[in-house]
């Protein structure tokens, strides 16, 4: 029965994408199974097991065939990963690819059997491994879904009542800059710690906020006498300290400890090998599929600068459960979950390709082509549930000053589903790109980050940047931020980037606590970028902002909806910061522009401005014509642009729309998002999103009882 299997299988493969025969000896192809062996030779009636072995029989059969082409064939079916799956220069020009049909997967986990019930409520499981300090993990998945880590608050967070600059550190017993590492919370939050053994204390875990990103400490001690917690703090990297200062009112949380285990859907872990879980009241914890993971990058890619690895093709392929373990000292990034790595990394890396693949349930980014990286491509692959981002290009500070060839460009990131990031690294990104140019994401859904979805450029000001000519074009983000973190945007860009161009997205439904969140961000020095045909919609604060920058163009836009002007500036300079023509700007109450647009250096006209709510037009508390006074919107309009159904955010515009009159040419904004078959389309609009509200989840702050006292006093 299986010979007859692989038999059609290569049948299949041959005629229908054109492959060479076995006998051919200018190719080579080989076979996984799940029932296979790495013993086995790799053919249709002795498959191999594992990608390394594949790998490795490649390598063996080059040795007698320099240069051969290759082809991997995987059946379905599970095959475990034990470790990273190394390639290098000498594995270029295969392809791994799914047999016809079938949908195999790569997993770094272990599932968990065994369960018992303890008590009414819980579950427990025993792991000799971990008692053993063998294992130990961070993530759970039941059924599919990611467990939450026992935490309390169970939602939201809680505030410090106070901030220490200096004291005297209980580990050292010397005075210590406590900024950012003690937390002087609310007893009723702190007080179960009391209950945590002192040599268990590392592993409670506190998530502390700082506007757009997080820091994760490690516990040291707790004082109960004071409710005082001492946690690790950040010393490792000069572009996070100045981020991370505790202030009175910062908002945290706690996880990992078994006091906080107290609703359905929590786990904790102890390090005695004792797992413990709340089952949601659907899940029977008999039958359920329990997933812990072990192995925390799945795929490296490693070329040299001279030798890079080169056409390599992943295909139809999924990777599953991903492991990531809090450092000793914590972590944290000053933005955009920078020092996380991905699940697959390339490094000087060439016409690399993953299409229709799947990454999920993991603690990192999914995809990194970091340093060197070119002509590569990610196409209809679902990217979700993950720890941090989905698709990083190029690198960051540690690439400021690299030489050109280390410098990534030309990369295509395109009709992917980028969902459900930043699962563990809040200030994740859904595609990031740092210092490369001349890279495409377009025709992408991305959806459901803490944070930001596209953000490109790493450079601070107007100093010199490598982030050129990138295009972000037609892809539909939305139901970004929970009400976390704030500094955020759809799509967000820093420094020079000449060439750059922004258009055909469809951009709506953005969130952020405090309410800082844009539809498209400029931010620093950003400069040269073409923002056009974008619809941005229903964005709690801005719609446009620019803090800084120049030579920017602003143009055929639809931008309606946002509490806090649909344009917004920052910074004046003696320069032109952008200028903004024939856009459309609704406004359901709030005004048009605001910051320091009233203050000039920049251009607006042939604009078309309406108040949904049938009031007088608002400029920065100014009537229209007050605005137009200012030099402003000379042939600008005030009308009703005749939109379809504003109402239900139907943009269609009426054949006489006054807006034509302006020059603005009327785009298909349902071309944004993924392109393909009905059910790729139907997964990327299969969250309804139906709870998601435009106001942040901000509970009040309690009280502040604060005793003075000496305790805390070094002088």
């Amino acid at each position: 029965m299986k010979e007859t299997l692989f038999a059609l299988i290569l049948f299949l493969v041959s005629a229908c994408m054109d492959l060479p025969a076995l006998a051919d000896d200018q190719a080579a192809i080989l076979f996984l199974a799940v029932d296979g062996s790495d013993s086995n030779p790799g053919t249709v009636e002795k498959p191999l097991a594992t990608l390394g072995a594949a790998r490795d029989a490649i390598r063996k059969q080059r040795q007698q065939q320099p240069g051969i082409d290759a082809r991997v064939i995987i059946a379905d079916g599970t095959y475990p990963l034990r470790g990273t799956v190394e390639f290098t220069p000498e594995d270029s020009g295969v392809t791994y690819e799914a047999a016809p049909g079938a949908k195999p997967v790569f997993s770094g986990g272990t599932r968990i059997t065994g369960w018992e019930k303890q008590g009414e409520h819980l579950w427990q499981a025993t792991f000799p491994e971990v008692a053993a300090g063998e294992w130990y993990f961070e993530q759970l998945w039941i059924n599919g879904r990611r467990a939450i880590r026992a935490r309390t608050p169970n939602e939201d967070w809680s505030y410090l009542r106070g901030a220490l600059a200096k004291g005297r550190d209980p580990v050292t017993g010397k005075d210590a800059d406590l900024s950012h590492g003690l937390i002087q919370g609310f007893p009723d939050i702190l007080a179960p710690l009391a209950q945590v053994p002192a040599d268990r204390i590392g592993d409670v875990t506190a998530v502390v906020y700082h506007f757009w990103e997080i820091s994760r400490h490690r516990g040291r001690i707790y004082d109960a006498e004071n409710t005082d917690f001492y946690v690790t703090p950040i010393t490792d990297d000069d572009h996070t300290l100045p981020f991370i200062k505790f202030t009175a009112g910062s908002r945290y949380h706690l996880e990992n400890f078994r006091e906080a285990l107290d609703a359905p859907g929590e786990w904790f872990l102890d390090r005695a090998g004792t797992l413990l879980y709340w089952p949601l009241p659907d899940e029977d914890m008999n039958r359920a599929e329990v997933i812990a993971p072990r192995v925390e990058q799945f795929i490296h890619i490693t070329g040299e600068a001279e030798k890079p690895v080169e056409n390599l093709t992943f295909r139809g392929l999924r990777f599953l459960h991903g492991q990531y373990l809090l450092p000793p000292g914590g972590h944290s990034d000053a933005q955009a979950a920078h020092g996380i790595t991905a699940v697959v990394m390339a490094d000087d890396a060439r016409q690399i390709t993953f299409e229709n693949c799947e990454i999920a349930h993991v603690g990192l980014n999914a995809i990194w082509f970091r340093s060197g990286c070119s002509g590569n491509v990610v196409r209809q692959c679902y990217l979700h549930d993950l720890g941090a981002g989905g698709v990083r290009i190029g690198n960051g500070w540690d690439n400021d000053s690299a030489p050109s060839r280390r410098v990534s460009n030309h990369n295509v990131v395109e009709h992917n589903i980028i969902r459900g990031g930043g699962r563990i690294h809040y200030g994740a990104i859904g595609v990031w790109i740092g210092n490369s140019s001349d890279n495409v994401v377009a025709h992408n859904d991305i959806s459901d980050f803490v944070y930001s979805g596209i953000s490109v450029g790493w450079s601070w000001g107007y100093g010199e940047s490598a982030a050129k000519r990138n295009r972000i074009e037609y892809n539909h983000i939305h139901h970004l931020g929970s009400g976390v973190l704030g500094d955020m945007a759809g799509i967000y860009t820093l420094g020079m980037s000449e060439g750059t161009v922004i258009r055909g997205n469809h951009i709506h439904h953005l969130r952020s606590s405090p309410a800082t969140v844009f539809g498209i961000y400029l931010d620093e020095g950003s400069t040269g970028i073409t923002v056009r045909d974008n619809l941005v919609h229903d964005i709690l604060y801005s719609c446009f902002y620019q803090h800084y920058g120049r030579d920017n163009m602003v143009e055929n836009n639809i931008l309606a909806f946002s509490q806090g002007g649909v344009l917004r500036r920052s910074r004046v300079e003696p320069h032109e910061s952008f200028r903004a023509e024939r856009n459309i700007m609704v406004s359901q109450s709030g005004p048009f522009v605001s910051g320091t647009m009233h203050q000039g250096q920049m251009t607006l006209d042939r604009n078309l401005y309406w108040r949904a709510d049938g009031q007088g037009a608002d400029f920065d508390r100014k009537s229209f014509s007050e605005w137009q006074a200012g030099g402003q919107d000379a042939h600008s309009l005030v009308a009703d642009p005749g939109f379809a159904d504003l109402a239900q955010r139907d943009f269609k515009l009426a054949d006489d729309s006054p807006v034509l009159g302006l020059g603005f040419v009327p785009f298909d904004y349902a071309k944004a998002g993924v392109q393909g078959s009905p059910a790729w389309r139907k997964l990327a609009a299969e969250p309804s999103f139906a709870d998601f509200t435009l106001v942040p989840r901000m509970p009040p702050v309690p009280p502040l009882d604060i005793e003075e006292g000496f305790e805390s006093d070094t002088a």
